[in-house]
């Protein structure tokens, strides 16, 4: 408030001896000082917001992209064609994924001759479930190997833990203990 009260009061000794055409442009830069010091942090918060969603949005694509991608674990033999699982992965992603999000991503093989076995075999799944020709999900190239594991070793990850469990017990009631 003081800095505007002075700037108000040396905008008034200038114009009495100034002309007019600097008095109009001192009045109109006093103005715009008063306005951008009361809107001031909206100005610079939209980039900063900007940057700090761009992170998100990135993670968020590669969540997206590490989720739709089909790993060695869904090919099977040297025919690399799709396991039931592999399967049923290429018909989520088809049919359930959000119509943005509809791309298949196949992990590389060894060679070129393995990768393009692997995108026929997902080409011959979508092909064989007649999706819409609007709907049918891109197929993509991927080099990041999806976390996965074997079934078997996540059962028994499974039955370790719950064998590891305490068995459930009440503490024990003493006589000098109030009841509820």
């Amino acid at each position: 408030m003081r800095l505007m009260a002075a700037q108000l009061l040396v905008l008034l000794l200038f114009l009495n001896g100034s002309s007019t055409a600097q008095a109009g442009k001192l009045w109109h830069q006093f103005w715009d000082t008063f306005r951008d010091t009361h809107r001031w942090p909206k100005p610079l918060d939209t980039v900063d917001r900007h940057n700090v969603r761009a992170v998100w949005k990135i993670m968020q694509d590669n969540g997206w992209k590490l989720q739709n991608t089909l790993g060695d674990h869904l090919f099977k033999g040297r025919g690399q064609d799709l396991t039931a699982t592999g399967k049923k992965r290429v018909r989520w992603i088809a049919a359930q994924s959000t119509r943005k999000r509809r791309q298949i991503f196949v992990l590389r093989g060894e060679n070129n001759f393995v990768t393009q076995r692997r995108i026929d075999s997902v080409q011959a799944e979508l092909a064989d479930w007649n999706t819409d020709q609007d709907a049918t999900p891109r197929i993509r190239i991927s080099d990041r190997q999806p976390p996965a594991e074997s079934g078997m070793r996540i059962h028994q990850m499974h039955r370790e833990f719950q064998e590891s469990q305490p068995a459930p017990r009440l503490p024990a009631v003493s006589a000098n203990t109030p009841a509820n």
